[in-house]
């Protein structure tokens, strides 16, 4: 966070208004993987009021930003009004210098998609949560190569499982959570170990405390999140 907030003093120095947007969006990425929530959701919306005149993908980012802070905090209303505000941004996007840098500077499709199933995967009575999931596992499964990361395609399956759980029914999570749970140790990053213990909990309901498929998925769950600790060099 600090090294963001000298970001955002040199893109301030530039005068690149863009930039400034682009930082609010990574400040709101810090805090939201912290598990600080309300502070997530208050930098994107200051990124989201400095977008004016921004033309690139920045703009996408931060109302995807805004909507998965505001799932977390329960507050369904700002999900739904983000991820349309996202949709309308895209519409109107025209790849500008941050985009040509690519990678972590550009948001593509495949990572929108992601964002918006990872909103609406928090919302446990949302109905479409397994649809969005489906459309992000199938957009990484064909991505381009500059679009691709392991981590936002585990994020993917990840909410693919969450969601079937969340729809009452156990058919299919293990095939979704497969690719993720094979991963090796040292792509076992915060952010996946963090998505997955979020199934856990949702197999902690007691619907599911005593089923078969249940116990062993949170068996392996457990295994999966201390194998990269226990991977670490003396």
């Amino acid at each position: 966070m600090t090294q963001a907030r000298t970001a955002y003093v040199c893109a301030d120095n530039a005068d690149h208004h863009a930039m400034r947007a682009w930082v609010r969006g990574l400040q709101s990425l810090i805090a939201y993987w912290d598990g600080r929530h309300q502070e997530a959701s208050q930098y994107a919306a200051l990124g989201t009021s400095q977008v004016a005149g921004v033309t690139g993908t920045s703009a996408v980012w931060l109302s995807c930003l805004h909507a998965r802070a505001g799932a977390a905090l329960g507050d369904v209303k700002a999900v739904r009004d983000s991820l349309g505000r996202a949709e309308r941004a895209r519409d109107a996007t025209s790849p500008d210098d941050l985009d040509e840098f690519g990678g972590i500077m550009t948001f593509p499709v495949p990572r929108q998609l992601y964002y918006a199933a990872d909103a609406t995967a928090w919302l446990s009575d949302a109905p479409e949560a397994e649809q969005q999931a489906e459309a992000a596992v199938a957009a990484y499964s064909r991505a381009e190569p500059e679009d691709w990361a392991f981590g936002d395609q585990a994020g993917a399956h990840t909410d693919l499982a969450l969601a079937r759980v969340h729809a009452g029914s156990l058919d299919g999570v293990d095939e979704a959570l497969r690719p993720v749970l094979d991963l090796p140790a040292d792509q076992r990053i915060k952010g996946i170990v963090a998505s997955v213990r979020q199934v856990h909990t949702a197999l902690r309901d007691p619907r599911w405390l005593t089923t078969p498929e249940a116990r062993a998925a949170r068996e392996e769950i457990e295994a999966f999140a201390a194998a990269p600790v226990a991977a670490l060099p003396r």
